[in-house]
């Protein structure tokens, strides 16, 4: 459901399908703590959508909503680049396997 620019189903099966790599570089970028586990880093990515979602949800605008976008890209870059990666390499004649969580 996108709400003022955000798809938040989208950042959720985004976020669900990270490695934890990629979770670790977009909670960087955002400036956000990068240490824990895989489950960890998902929570703290979905919890920064979640509390928004429910403002959107009762008519209110989040104050941060700028933020809220910005994440959305940053999350929206790394999932493009991976899926980028595994396509060129399934693509490659000597890359006989390729597992999308690589």
């Amino acid at each position: 459901m996108a709400t003022n620019g955000v798809d938040f189903a989208d950042v959720r099966r985004r976020i669900n399908g990270l490695r934890k790599p990629d979770l670790m570089e977009c909670l960087e970028r955002l400036g956000m703590r990068k240490s824990g586990n895989k489950g960890e880093l998902q929570t703290r990515l979905l919890e920064l959508f979640e509390d928004s979602y429910h403002l959107v949800n009762s008519g209110s605008v989040p104050r941060d909503m700028w933020r809220l976008a910005a994440a959305q890209r940053i999350i929206e870059d790394v999932d493009t680049y991976m899926q980028r990666i595994i396509t060129a390499l399934a693509a490659h004649p000597a890359v006989t396997e390729v597992e999308g969580s690589l």
